[in-house]
């Protein structure tokens, strides 16, 4: 399921797919699933100002289900010919928050947001390709193992609760992997005195930004910005 895209795909294509090829969700998650995804569709189409979408998109923003959440931003792109690009994407930007990676009060495990990441991966990151979630190897387990396209170079992920650095562990892995790309994921941006220079380094939030912003590009005219300030990531591997 990880493989379904905003980006890529609608959400036609989406429904589409089979309860086999579903990945994380059971038979019974699925069903219900497609339940709310089909009522949120219905409420959709009693939107007939600018201020209905608003509403649906400010209770959207109280939903805990990160799949819910793209969903709910892939929709929104539907409105682009009604209500213009510029107040889909002031949409879109207010609510950027929770896009993908739940920003709440709720108490997430580690493993929770790894998930979330996996699950909205091909909208954050479609310069990379991901290969595995809690990929074991001499050992240790990494939170997400990724490919970079054009190097071929492997991809490390570490994901932390709160200012937990994660640069130890990825420098510890690196040495298994042939000049790989190391990313460290953070529930609190970490201080600049702490960051090591063969890491890239991305707080939950900046991947909300991250993937609304992709959405962006994807949607809308060239010449508009979303006010999503590129990393050294970004700089070197961006996508396009």
């Amino acid at each position: 399921m990880h493989n379904w895209s905003v980006l890529n795909d609608s959400i036609q294509s989406f429904l589409k797919i089979s309860t086999l090829q579903h990945e994380v969700l059971h038979y019974i998650e699925w069903e219900s699933m497609k339940i709310t995804i089909s009522n949120i569709l219905r409420q959709l189409e009693d939107v007939r100002e600018p201020k209905d979408l608003y509403s649906l998109a400010a209770f959207h923003q109280k939903w805990h289900s990160a799949m819910i959440n793209r969903i709910f931003f892939s929709l929104l792109n539907n409105f682009r010919s009604q209500f213009g690009d510029f107040y889909i994407d002031m949409l879109m930007e207010v609510f950027a928050e929770a896009a993908y990676v739940a920003q709440d009060d709720r108490r997430h495990k580690e493993a929770d947001y790894v998930r979330m990441i996996e699950g909205g991966f091909p909208d954050i990151f479609p310069e990379l390709t991901l290969v595995k979630r809690e990929a074991v190897f001499e050992g240790f387990r990494l939170d997400l193992l990724a490919k970079e396209p054009g190097s071929g170079r492997d991809v490390l992920f570490e994901v932390k609760l709160g200012t937990a650095d994660p640069t130890p562990q990825l420098l510890e892995y690196a040495a298994f992997f042939s000049q790989p790309i190391l990313i460290g994921i953070t529930e609190k941006r970490l201080l600049k005195r702490r960051e090591h220079a063969d890491v890239f380094y991305f707080s939950y939030s900046e991947l909300n930004q991250r993937a609304v912003a992709n959405l962006r590009d994807r949607f809308e005219k060239p010449d508009k910005a979303f006010s999503y300030f590129p990393s050294r990531f970004d700089k070197e591997f961006k996508r396009g």
